[in-house]
């Protein structure tokens, strides 16, 4: 990452264009190769790793339940924003 920074620093390289497309060439040639490391090994969902997810979350859940009763003013809109945008992706899919 750092010679990705010196390459689009502008007091080396002044002209911004050419840092952008130098960018989103390097980006573009690290987002290709993660690609290929996935197709080669793919995410396994094994019922271990969904139950610990599912335990993390309730968890997670179960602390924004109580911090909400100390502080309704920063977490309902969150969560009200949360739920919506969970409900419109399950009646979508």
């Amino acid at each position: 990452m750092c010679e990705l920074q010196v390459a689009v620093d502008r007091s080396v390289c002044p002209d911004i264009q050419w840092c952008y497309r130098l960018y989103y060439k390097l980006r573009k040639a690290r987002g290709a190769s993660s690609l290929n490391e996935l197709s080669v090994s793919p995410d396994v969902y094994t019922e271990e790793r969904i139950n610990t997810v599912q335990q993390s979350l309730r968890q997670c859940v179960d602390v924004w339940c109580e911090r909400m009763q100390h502080s309704p003013e920063l977490l309902v809109p969150v969560c009200e924003r949360l739920v919506s945008e969970s409900q419109q992706v399950t009646t979508k899919g």
